[in-house]
């Protein structure tokens, strides 16, 4: 039994020219991602790990959409280490 049923992306998943997601400068996406597309992938998650300010935990926010309306880039933020800016990108298939 399948748990997805995705069309999957015919080529590289290309996203467009934005060089990032998300508010405050966002994750910034890598120029290849742009610029050749990613491989065998359907979606782009990028993570990255932020101070936030107030009860605020995590955030995510969809950066982009395919013709189909489906998310094709998400972006997420998580507090879990105060003063670091890293980030980790991963695509799936």
């Amino acid at each position: 039994m399948r748990a997805l049923a995705v069309e999957s992306v015919k080529g590289n998943l290309r996203l467009s020219g934005y060089y990032a997601c998300g508010q405050d400068g966002g994750v910034q996406l890598p120029r290849e991602y742009v610029e050749d597309g990613v491989s065998n992938a359907d979606l782009v998650l990028l993570v990255t790990t932020r101070p936030t300010t107030g009860n605020t935990l995590a955030w995510a926010v969809v950066c982009e959409r395919d013709q189909w309306g489906r998310v094709i880039a998400d972006a997420q933020l998580d507090e879990t280490s105060k003063g670091k800016d890293d980030e980790l990108e991963e695509s799936f298939t």
